[in-house]
């Protein structure tokens, strides 16, 4: 109850850090104020160690937040590969039936092409990032050396349960559009 006090009320996450020398604390929200909130308790951290704490805490909340720039992004082009991945799906079919002029056919594959051409372009710089910031994310939790404090989710449990599945839609994505672009490829 005293530690949620610092976060408005809310469930903090966090553990003790740097073999149990620190107490890190976050809930990783946006208060009313703009801001977020972390609290580090010293347990006989070195000035050293605990500067190198806050500055991983802080990457971590940074870095969460760039990664997580890429999400609206796969929102937003779901529904596009599903579409694109149905009309592939129809002119493959056509192609089997042999229903089709080999013009008509070409045009729709070039739509397609394009299609997918123009998604991975607008989004392959940031779903690259949102990768390298996941990474950096990761890294950062393993230096902190985190071990459970009873009664409170880790850390590194809140990004396994928040965070991975964002990441995991993201790439799903960028996969699901250069396997299509291989596909159309391949059935022109």
């Amino acid at each position: 109850q005293e530690v949620s006090g610092y976060f408005s009320g809310n469930k903090p996450v966090g553990g003790e850090i740097a073999g149990g020398a620190g107490i890190a604390f976050t809930d990783f929200k946006i208060h009313k104020d703009g801001f977020s909130r972390m609290l580090l308790l010293d347990r006989g951290m070195t000035t050293d160690q605990a500067g190198r704490m806050v500055q991983r805490l802080l990457e971590i909340e940074a870095y969460r937040m760039l990664a997580l720039l890429a999400l609206p992004i796969a929102g937003q082009q779901s529904p596009q590969v599903n579409v694109i991945e149905t009309a592939l799906a129809k002119v493959t079919e056509s192609i089997a039936r042999e229903a089709i002029e080999d013009e008509a056919l070409l045009g729709e594959l070039t739509k397609l092409a394009a299609a997918v051409e123009r998604a991975i372009v607008s989004s392959q710089f940031r779903y690259g990032a949102s990768r390298a910031y996941y990474a950096l994310v990761q890294s950062r939790i393993a230096e902190l050396r985190e071990q459970r404090l009873p009664g409170f989710q880790t850390i590194d449990e809140f990004m396994s349960r928040r965070l991975t599945p964002a990441m995991a839609t993201c790439m799903t994505i960028a996969q699901r559009l250069r396997d299509l672009s291989e596909r159309i490829a391949q059935t022109s």
